[in-house]
């Protein structure tokens, strides 16, 4: 199969492209951090390209490359992506766990656990910053004002790509992964 990686020219996917692709998001990542400018704007758009490489090849038709390149590509995003300190490197990191998601199906089942566990503990780091504030003020307000805050939030997560990943992942949760889930 040949895919477009990048607006010009088309490539195959190999193989043996699979075993260096968290080695090129951790890069990535780390290079979208750098000070200047240039250097962000050229890993933006190396980012967008493995982005759309890795989606393609977590894609479920891919049979064993798709199994062994989402195997690669999640655990990365999850830490590296999620945990980064840098807005875009976790926004974008999100869109893609998110798009895999959706490609990769079944293959997702035995990463439910790690998968699900990372995104509701980013829920409350990728919540705006004045939630918190308002919430920390509101403790000496009244309990209705607290209770208006907390249902906010609630609606804000629900509409939040990563409650879609977890409702995606749910078809997929059998007594195989509901025990380590849990």
């Amino acid at each position: 199969r040949y895919y477009k990686v990048t607006g010009v020219q088309t490539c195959a996917l190999p193989i043996y492209l699979v075993p260096y692709l968290p080695e090129l998001w951790e890069t990535m990542f780390r290079v979208r951090d750098d000070i200047k400018e240039s250097v962000r704007n050229a890993a933006d758009l190396a980012i967008k390209a493995l982005s759309k490489t890795s989606i393609k090849l977590c894609d479920a038709s891919q049979g064993s490359v798709g199994e062994a390149a989402t195997s690669q590509v999640l655990p990365c995003l999850l830490k590296a992506g999620l945990g980064s300190q840098v807005q875009e490197c976790r926004a974008i990191a999100l869109a893609t766990i998110v798009k895999i998601s959706k490609t990769a199906g079944k293959l997702l089942k035995p990463h439910i656990p790690l998968l699900v566990t990372a995104l509701l503990e980013a829920l409350s780091t990728l919540e705006p910053q004045y939630l918190n504030y308002l919430s920390l003020h509101a403790t000496t307000t009244s309990e209705d004002t607290q209770d208006k805050l907390d249902t906010a939030r609630l609606a804000a997560s629900k509409t939040s790509p990563m409650n879609e990943t977890v409702s995606l992942c749910v078809q997929y949760v059998d007594d195989t992964v509901l025990p380590k889930l849990i």
